[in-house]
């Protein structure tokens, strides 16, 4: 049975949808007509506040008769900015593409009488469920969105003068340069889910005439590089006989290891790992380092770094018989090219944490989750500054206090961590057996309800009504009740086995109803230039379901219009 069959008897109503195309390139800065500036999922947008600290956006509602000018190189808008009381600003904006990956974004607001104002400012707003807990950078120093609400002082994160202000995510690296004044801020105080930046305009408080701001913007993409540690890992992931002192992970047996983990390159709280895969490396997978009864694990591990650019250092990592808070369980030391050297401590449940039970700890986050035999198991990811210049050599030294194990080494750009996965795996045990699980009703059996289909659909004649009861012309003395589903899309253009598959799977199951939902545009031939030649591949197997339901005593209803679009004759 192929797997859109599969996929077809588990959801009868498929559900289509369509998420942001994601890329690795440089996100141009864009303005759109409302007068905001959006590059990928950060958007920046005009904002007043006036004495009473009513706040007013720029946007469709409050830009008035704009006119916007979409050119290639240089967009403009000019348009009245309607505020409160009858005032407004006349507002000029403009972002100009000056060479790949900058922009330059000017802006100037006039009116002829003076506009009383609190603030007045380009706002940039970062969801607290991204950015909770991680940095922005201005002046390039790291800015701590905290992960706990702030309740004093309105929400004050940081505020001074500024000449730069880098954000980071997953997939850019947003910088904006200038000469301005800037305020963070924790809106969750005021019930936002989010922190406000909000870059001052020239003049940006009391009576304003006239004010400008000029920024110049950046975009790069972010790079985050795996370092290959398969020269120097000693364990799997698989153990099958404990303290055997080989086969996998902690050593501790079949019921404590970690071989439901994930091979190849894994995305763990947005960064990028190479996990390996044993069966392709002896067996082996993991930097298992020395601790309590595994003095027979490494004792040091100095990794090759070629030409690997950075400024931040990941680990997935865990560790066994985890010491209380605060404990070193290791070293990480750095060896620069230029042959000066520097070293991190790694410490317990702030760096790192037990790989039984995970919590997040400061600089440990967990990343990704399972289940073992034994208990709910899980690996962090760790974010150390790496000091000084490019690396040449990376060497982890533990201190024995704890079992420590790295599954993947990156270097790159700083990122937000994205919310934990949670792989959800199961395996045969002691107490838990496999089940084939199969909806398909055994025939003649409880659950086989096709015997209340009188089949084949049309056997009476035409669908009619009798006072308030549905029969049919050619049985007038018997109503007639429908219990239907859904088909969308691709559901309803099946294989010839998988359609009569399906249609005996819908009978047994009682349904005597099939809706063909947007399968129109489906039909239409593409490449032509009209509306109405068919693709005869989907026609046909459109024809095919429809007989083999009819057969089957199951009766269709069929949208007329729903998807096509339709093309100039």
């Amino acid at each position: 049975m192929n797997h859109t069959l599969k996929f077809l008897y588990f959801y009868i109503f498929v559900i289509f949808f369509q998420l942001p195309a994601l890329s690795g390139n440089n996100t141009p800065f864009e303005m759109q007509a409302d007068g905001s500036i959006n590059a990928g999922n950060l958007s920046m947008k005009v904002i007043y506040f006036n004495a009473k600290w009513q706040r007013r956006v720029l946007n469709v509602r409050s830009l008035i008769t704009p006119k916007f000018d979409n050119g290639d190189k240089r967009k403009t808008i000019n348009g009245t900015f309607k505020l409160f009381n009858d005032n407004k600003f006349n507002i000029k904006e403009a972002l100009t593409q000056v060479s790949p990956g900058k922009w330059k974004y000017q802006a100037e607001l006039s009116s002829p009488v003076p506009v009383p104002t609190n603030e007045l400012a380009l706002s940039i707003r970062l969801k607290c469920q991204t950015y909770a807990g991680q940095h922005i950078f201005v002046n390039n120093r790291p800015i701590l969105l905290p992960e706990k609400v702030i309740m004093k002082g309105g929400g004050h994160i940081w505020s001074g003068k500024a000449r730069t202000l880098t954000i980071p995510s997953i997939l850019q690296q947003i910088t904006i340069n200038g000469n301005y004044t800037l305020r963070i801020q924790d809106n969750r105080k005021y019930l936002g889910g989010d922190y406000s930046i909000r870059i001052r305009f020239s003049k940006s408080h009391g009576d304003i005439k006239k004010t400008k701001l000029n920024l110049d913007l950046s975009s790069k993409a972010t790079r985050i590089k795996s370092i290959d540690i398969r020269p120097y890992v000693n364990m799997g992931f698989t153990d099958d006989i404990k303290n055997d002192c080989k086969g996998g992970w902690t050593d501790q047996g079949s019921t404590n290891d970690l071989r439901t983990m994930n091979f190849g390159t894994q995305n763990l709280k947005g960064v990028s790992f190479d996990i390996i895969n044993p069966t392709k490396n002896n067996d082996k997978s993991c930097m298992m380092f020395a601790g309590p009864d595994r003095d027979y694990f490494l004792k040091s591990a100095l990794i090759d770094v070629p030409e690997k650019k950075g400024k931040y250092l990941y680990i997935a990592h865990a560790t066994a018989w985890t010491p209380k808070n605060g404990e070193k369980i290791g070293t990480i030391k750095f060896y620069a090219k230029n042959g000066s050297i520097s070293q991190t401590d790694v410490i317990s449940l702030q760096d790192v944490g037990n790989w039984w039970s995970p919590v997040d700890a400061p600089n440990a986050k967990v990343a990704w989750r399972t289940s073992s035999e034994s208990c709910n198991v899980g690996i962090y990811v760790s974010r150390f500054l790496i000091p000084g210049k490019t690396l040449s050599k990376l060497e982890f030294i533990p201190t024995r206090k704890a079992v420590w194990g790295v599954l993947g080494v990156s270097i790159g750009d700083y990122i937000p961590f994205t919310s934990p996965r949670r792989d959800k795996k199961a395996r045969a045990n002691r107490e838990w057996h496999k089940f084939e699980h199969d909806v398909t009703p055994k025939k003649k059996s409880i659950m086989d309800f096709s015997f209340m289909n009188d089949a084949p659909a049309g056997k009476y004649g035409r669908l009619i009504t009798k006072g308030s009861k549905f029969v049919f012309a050619g049985r007038t003395d018997m109503p007639v009740r429908f219990w239907g589903t859904n088909l969308c899309f691709q559901s309803n253009f099946l294989k010839k086995k998988d359609a009569e598959a399906f249609a005996d799977r819908l009978v047994a199951q009682g349904y005597n109803c099939v809706r063909f939902h947007h399968f129109d545009n489906m039909l239409i031939k593409r490449g032509n230039k009209g509306s109405l030649k068919f693709n005869k591949k989907r026609l046909n197997q459109l024809d095919y379901l429809f007989s083999c339901l009819k057969k089957r005593g199951v009766y269709i209803t069929i949208d007329l219009f729903i998807s096509r679009k339709i093309k100039k004759g």
